[in-house]
């Protein structure tokens, strides 16, 4: 069974985070939040998992 996992904040840091998760075969991302939608949206398309703007909407809707 994978980990879900979620990042909140897609800036400098949360991207590398978002880049790592995706390569660990353990993990299964499946969010992004970011108060900066643009952002936001470009990483989630880039890495094919949900977005958030609000990061309490997505602990609310996602098992992590």
């Amino acid at each position: 069974m994978k980990l879900k996992v979620a990042v909140i904040g897609t800036g400098n840091m949360g991207i590398n985070h978002v880049r790592t998760y995706s390569t660990i075969k353990e993990v299964d991302l499946v969010a992004v939040a970011d108060l900066n939608r643009e952002l936001g949206e470009k990483v989630a398309s880039d890495f094919k998992v949900k977005y958030y703007e609000n990061y309490e909407e997505l602990l609310k809707n996602e098992k992590i």
